[in-house]
Formats: C-alpha cells, structure tokens, sequence
C-alpha cells in the first residue's frame, strides 16, 4: 500500500516570507457570528510566500506562465533527494553537487537541512542560497530534469540578491523551481511527488500543495 506525505506549507498570514513580499490577508466575508446562514472569506496570497512554483515568466517575458503548464507536468515520477547541509548564509556551490543521486531524475530535492530554522529570523534574511555556477552544473548533470525544489525560503538570499537573480534565470530557461519545500519528512525512496500549484491565468508564479507518494 502506498501513503502520501504533504510536503508543503500552509498559507497563514504570519508565515515566513521573503524580503519586502507583502503578507498574505485573510478577512472574514460572511459568518455565523454575525448572523449569517453561512460563512466565506476574502484571501489574497503573494504569488511567491509559502511554497510556490516558480515559472519561467517570472524572469522571462515570453517565459511560460505557471496556466500553460499542462496538470501532468506537475507530477514527477522519478525523484531524488540529494543532502547538503547548509548553515546560516553559505552557499551551495558545484562541488556540493558530487552525490551518486539519480542523475536521471525529473525531480531533484536539494535538502539543506535549514527547513529546521523556518521560525527563526535567519529562514528570511540569510538562509543557505544556490551560487550560479551550481545551477549551470545541475542542468549540465541531469538531462531529464523538470524541477528543482529545496527547503529554503528561495534558491536565493536577501544578502546575494544579484547571484541569487541569475540562478534563476539559468534554471527558468528550462526547469521549474519550487521553494519552501518541507523536506524533513521526505524519505529515501519516493514513487511520486505531486506538486500542485492554483491555475490562475497570467501569473508567474503560484502557491502549492506538494505531496509526496511513499510506500507503507
């Protein structure tokens, strides 16, 4: 029997978000303590706070949007878990990336560890962050390669924002990345993640649900 393992955050209000995004709001429309016979409420979410999927529209104007992706390319099938312990600012750089992972993956989860500090101030203003000349290496070493997820608030940092811009502009020219993956709970073999983003049209980016597919 298989069990599924969520691997994303949810969306609160006071949730860690990089620097300067705008928080997500959450206000109450309708509800039954004021009367009413039923409840709904208002949400507006940044496209980048929590887990998200990045697009390549985010730094390319003719980039795809995360609408023009069809549901079955958000379902990865061959996934790998590659461990790089990073402390507080260092940066993954090439040599990290000398594993014996599936270099066939279509999925490849860099887990740093740092998901542990999500509550503490360094998770926003100066997490582990992925140096340009390890995402050349990344595309270079796995050919089949679809999306790149890792368990800090960005593959960037607030203090390397220029570095951090053109690690994402190498990976968008061909892969997605998702961020702010709860990576902890991941074990060493997967059958499938499903990474789930809310189609909405025209955007960058979008929040998602990640959940992984495990054998009991």
């Amino acid at each position: 029997m298989n069990k599924y393992l969520k691997i994303s955050y949810d969306l609160t209000p006071d949730m860690p978000i990089f620097e300067n995004n705008p928080s997500n709001k959450y206000k109450e429309v309708n509800s039954f303590k004021k009367g009413d016979n039923w409840s709904s409420a208002s949400v507006t979410i940044f496209t980048h706070n929590g887990t998200h999927i990045d697009a390549p529209y985010h730094f390319y104007p003719r980039g795809k949007k995360i609408g023009d992706y069809q549901i079955k390319e958000f379902i990865f099938n061959r996934c790998s878990v590659l461990d790089i312990v990073k402390k507080v600012g260092e940066s993954i750089n090439a040599n990290d990336l000398c594993g014996g992972e599936d270099k066939k993956c279509d999925l490849l989860l860099i887990r740093t560890g740092f998901g542990r500090k999500r509550k503490e101030s360094a998770y926003i203003h100066n997490g582990p962050w992925l140096h340009p000349e390890a995402t050349d290496v990344i595309l270079k070493n796995y050919p089949k390669l679809k999306a790149i997820g890792i368990d800090t608030i960005s593959i960037a940092s607030p203090q390397h924002l220029k570095k951090g811009e053109a690690a994402h502009r190498i990976l968008l020219k061909k892969v997605m990345i998702i961020e702010d993956l709860n990576l902890e709970i991941v074990p060493e073999r997967i059958k499938r993640i499903f990474v789930i983003p809310l189609f909405v049209k025209d955007v960058d980016s979008m929040p998602c649900t990640a959940f992984a597919e495990v054998e009991e």
